[in-house]
């Protein structure tokens, strides 16, 4: 198992305090240019999803998205429960944090994209100027 980060970035970092608060240790390895802001060319070329954070499992597969991944720990590791025990606090948790997502993250998300040069002519995370 692998995870694959970027030291900036703030979803691989949610994805690190959340394995830090259940005690899980996982290799990870950071996939950005040291001094600049994007990801390496090989990350790029080889992984499909082209964004972080990217867990891959033993069997080779893989699990992108924060939130997916952070689900994927607490399944297997329910104990210390940080997305709650009953429904309605996991209900709440996953409201939060829809919200935060949406109404701060999105905006924070479309500023960078928009304000920084190595982000010109691109409109989704992950992708190149054109789409193949």
């Amino acid at each position: 198992m692998k995870l694959f980060s970027w030291r900036i970035a703030p979803n691989p970092r949610c994805v690190k305090i959340f394995l830090a608060g259940k005690g899980i240790d996982v290799p990870t390895e950071d996939v950005g240019v040291p001094g600049k802001a994007f990801l390496k060319p090989e990350f790029l070329e080889t992984h499909a999803h082209r964004r972080v954070p990217l867990l891959q499992l033993d069997d080779g597969s893989y699990i992108a998205e924060a939130m997916a991944i952070c689900r994927y720990f607490e399944t297997l590791h329910p104990e210390p429960p940080l997305m709650g025990s009953s429904a309605q606090e996991i209900a709440v948790i996953d409201m939060w944090e829809r919200l935060a997502e949406w109404e701060g993250m999105q905006a924070i998300s479309e500023y960078y994209r928009n304000s920084k040069g190595s982000f010109a002519d691109r409109s989704l995370a992950g992708y190149s100027k054109t789409l193949e």
